[in-house]
């Protein structure tokens, strides 16, 4: 039975070229538990505008 699995080095580089700049760094987020970019803690994330005082 033919593997389903391409072997082709040359057809590899041409996807990897075709698809390079759709790649998304994952990495596993120490704070959350999960997976996601690195840069996803990076911004300051509030539930409200810093201009509205919250209501209780």
């Amino acid at each position: 039975m033919a593997s389903l699995i391409p072997t082709d080095p040359a057809l590899h580089l041409e996807i990897e070229e075709e698809f390079g700049d759709l790649q998304l760094e994952i990495v596993h987020c120490e704070l959350c538990g999960d997976y996601h970019p690195p840069e996803l803690h990076l911004t300051r994330a509030t539930l409200f505008d810093d201009e509205e005082p919250a209501r209780a």
